[in-house]
């Protein structure tokens, strides 16, 4: 499986874009944010994400992540999305350990 064959896009025509690090439970949360006109795009592979994917699908364009305990983020991740315009991270874990703060 290549790299994008391991993100699946929900509502591929909003105008904003968010990357969630893994699928979530349940759908509720995909509608919510389809119907606030966002993009969502998940990592749906058994593989954690690496920095480097993390880094090179933010890219230039990325309003928001959702991202888990499975990944670290420090200063330099936080500053990528910055740069793509990204004004949220939301950690859905139990802990934050995996944030640098």
């Amino acid at each position: 499986m290549n790299a994008a064959e391991n993100w699946k896009t929900f509502n591929p025509s909003g105008i904003k874009r968010i990357l969630v690090t893994m699928l979530l439970p349940g759908d509720e949360w995909l509608k919510i944010l389809s119907e606030a006109g966002y993009r969502t795009e998940v990592w749906v592979a058994r593989e954690n994400l690496t920095r480097e994917g993390m880094t090179e699908r933010i890219g230039n364009d990325c309003t928001a992540v959702i991202g888990q305990l499975r990944e670290k983020w420090d200063a330099y991740i936080f500053s990528v999305l910055s740069t793509a315009g990204g004004v949220a991270y939301c950690n859905y874990a139990v802990r934050y350990d995996n944030v640098e703060h």
